[in-house]
């Protein structure tokens, strides 16, 4: 079986498919629906037999225990754990998609070669 994921050619047995990971990142403002089509875009891929995770900004800021505000600095430095977390997720062969604000993505290093597989979505 063949398939392709962001144009990487995947082949194999569907129900132990090998590849490398990939990150989809769904940001936008606040309540602007980005759990939500993150939800959707992981079920899909899932659907499609690929190793999927789900993350979610709120969830994660909640489990970091408010170590981080939301002042610019604090954004940034939270942002750049998020690309580290999902590098190291990638590097596990899993589809990440993460649904949480990037304001300043501009800014942010990448932390990681597997970070290059990254696709980043706008929701308004």
């Amino acid at each position: 079986m063949t398939s392709q994921l962001a144009g990487q050619q995947v082949t194999g047995d569907p129900g132990v498919r090998r590849r490398n990971g990939r990150v989809v990142w769904i940001t936008g403002y606040s309540s602007a629906g980005k759990a939500t089509v993150g939800r959707l875009v992981e079920a899909e891929l899932r659907g499609r037999g690929h190793s999927t995770m789900i993350l979610d900004g709120d969830d994660l800021r909640s489990i970091f225990s408010g170590r981080w505000g939301y002042s610019r600095t604090d954004r940034v430095e939270l942002a750049k754990v998020y690309f580290r977390l999902c590098s190291h997720l990638a590097s596990q062969r899993h589809v990440v998609v993460i649904a949480a604000v990037a304001m300043y993505s501009h800014e942010q290093e990448n932390p990681s070669p597997v970070i290059n597989t990254m696709a980043e979505r706008f929701v308004s």
